[in-house]
């Protein structure tokens, strides 16, 4: 069995939010959030900025953290770049993706 999923999202989808907040929750607990700022510049490049942060606990102790910071940047509604940092449990890790051309490095 397959199936497709069709996301329709554009960049310019948000040109009204300059912020999204959100709690993650476990079982009914605040675990952590998650933060988006999108910031435009000139009208025609948008940045959006996330930062999520939750953490785990089994009867007190810490069994699971994870932060991460990321931007995404848009360029006349279009995806240019996107770049991230985390850390899960103490290890680090990175993703960095930018538009050269016509494809993606």
């Amino acid at each position: 069995f397959f199936y497709q999923n069709i996301t329709l999202a554009h960049s310019d989808h948000y040109n009204f939010i300059n912020n999204l907040k959100y709690e993650i929750y476990r079982n009914g607990k605040i675990v952590g959030q998650n933060n988006f700022s999108f910031n435009r510049h000139e009208k025609k490049k948008l940045v959006v900025k996330s930062e999520t942060f939750f953490q785990l606990e089994l009867f007190g102790v810490k069994i699971y953290q994870f932060n991460t910071y990321g931007e995404e940047t848009f360029i006349n509604g279009k995806f240019f770049s996107y770049s991230s940092k985390s850390q899960q449990n103490d290890k680090e890790k990175f993703c960095n993706i930018k538009k050269k051309v016509k494809i993606f490095i």
